[in-house]
């Protein structure tokens, strides 16, 4: 709680912000190109305490063993695209999280497998 003080009163405001994140996003790859790299598109739930979109990728296909690799500005019920450049030739996992006003991040999207 914080305390605001003045000649006339004194207000004690509590302000609570949610525990969790309240949806997955969904994760499409728009484009795989040697030269290029690749283009990923996450579609943000339709939830007005979107803020942010992070995008991961592995070697693996587990999640847990990802690495953080962008985090973008996001909104709700859009879609945000982040490049990844290119990379030696190999299978690679992507994933996206949400984060919302509070810095809670959502479960991760479904996994997206480039080879």
């Amino acid at each position: 709680p914080r305390k605001l003080e003045s000649d006339w009163a004194t207000i004690t405001d509590t302000i609570t912000a949610e525990g969790h994140a309240r949806a997955a996003p969904s994760l499409t790859v728009a484009d795989v190109k040697q030269t290029l790299g690749t283009r990923l598109t996450v579609a943000a739930p339709d939830d007005p305490s979107v803020r942010r979109a992070k995008f991961y990728r592995g070697t693996t296909s587990t999640f847990g063993s990802a690495t953080e690799i962008e985090m973008v500005l996001a909104s709700q019920d859009t879609e945000t695209e982040w490049h990844d450049p290119p990379l030696s030739d190999d299978t690679y996992y992507y994933w996206a999280t949400i984060l919302n006003t509070w810095g809670v991040e959502s479960p991760e999207s479904n996994t997206l497998t480039t080879v």
